[in-house]
């Protein structure tokens, strides 16, 4: 117990025994109008008063602090906390349902053309004026170009970029150090139309014939694609000197790819001799 509960219990005591034997009315007023009960009295009204004060203050403090709206506690709050709060909103909407079986939800987009894995060289037997002969031939596989084949081994070949579209020109040697003729004896062209919608195996054949013509060729026949083996197209042209170049088209898939033969003297039959493995080891890529 406190030392100011104490004293209070004292005097209480002591007012108590100064209280009269015998009371009335005015001197028990007498007595609650002296100064010494004023001044318990209002001692004791000052400390309740100070009590509620303090608890009317507290009240007014706790009611008078502004109402925190989602805004500004978001933005009180730090930077790991937002974005906490964000993803734990967002996971909901960052669900995705599975997808159909069989159903790709991948963007497909096109394949690259792949590096043959086919032999960088291989012995290849083909019939050489009635007879057979087996040679040493190398893979024919350029970068763009959509299809390998094999060449003989000494031949030589150079890319270009012509009108007429992107080009492999192979020049002819039967033996290793053999000079090459200024003319190539091959020419493979992936004509420009390849890829286009609607362009057809009649329409290339036409844009070559007009680029024939323009060098002085002349159609002289047309193989029957029924009767092709090996190409889908073959035509035959002659200029006025009689010279002869034939022209084959491989198509697939909208592809068009030209051999043009050109003429090459008495070198011709062995080129010509070796042109079967040409169809014999085609492949498209």
């Amino acid at each position: 117990m406190s030392n100011s509960l104490d004293d209070r219990l004292k005097r209480l005591r002591k007012e108590y025994e100064e209280l009269p034997d015998e009371t009335s009315p005015e001197r028990i007023w007498e007595h609650v109008q002296s100064p010494k009960r004023k001044r318990r009295r209002y001692s004791y009204i000052g400390w309740v008063s100070g009590t509620a004060a303090a608890a009317v203050i507290g009240g007014i403090l706790f009611l008078s602090q502004p109402a925190m709206f989602p805004e500004q506690e978001q933005s009180e709050r730090g930077p790991s906390d937002q974005q906490e709060a964000a993803e734990q909103e967002q996971a909901p909407d960052e669900i995705t349902p599975f997808a159909d079986e069989g159903e790709d939800t991948d963007e497909q987009t096109p394949p690259e053309q792949e590096e043959s894995t086919r032999a960088l060289e291989k012995e290849i037997t083909f019939s050489l004026e009635g007879s057979e002969q087996t040679e040493t031939f190398v893979l024919l596989e350029e970068a763009g170009f959509p299809f390998t084949t094999y060449i003989p081994q000494y031949f030589q070949i150079e890319t270009d970029s012509t009108e007429a579209g992107e080009a492999i020109l192979v020049y002819a040697a039967f033996v290793e150090g053999q000079e090459l003729q200024e003319d190539p004896a091959w020419t493979f062209i992936l004509n420009p139309a390849s890829g286009e919608d609607d362009t057809t195996l009649e329409d290339v054949a036409a844009d070559i014939q007009d680029r024939q013509e323009e060098e002085g060729y002349t159609l002289d026949t047309t193989e029957d694609q029924e009767n092709l083996q090996s190409s889908d197209y073959q035509a035959i042209y002659r200029n006025e000197e009689g010279e002869t170049e034939v022209v084959e088209i491989f198509e697939q898939d909208g592809t068009f790819i030209e051999w043009h033969k050109h003429p090459q003297g008495e070198m011709a039959e062995g080129i010509g001799a070796r042109e079967s493995v040409i169809y014999d080891e085609w492949q498209w890529k």
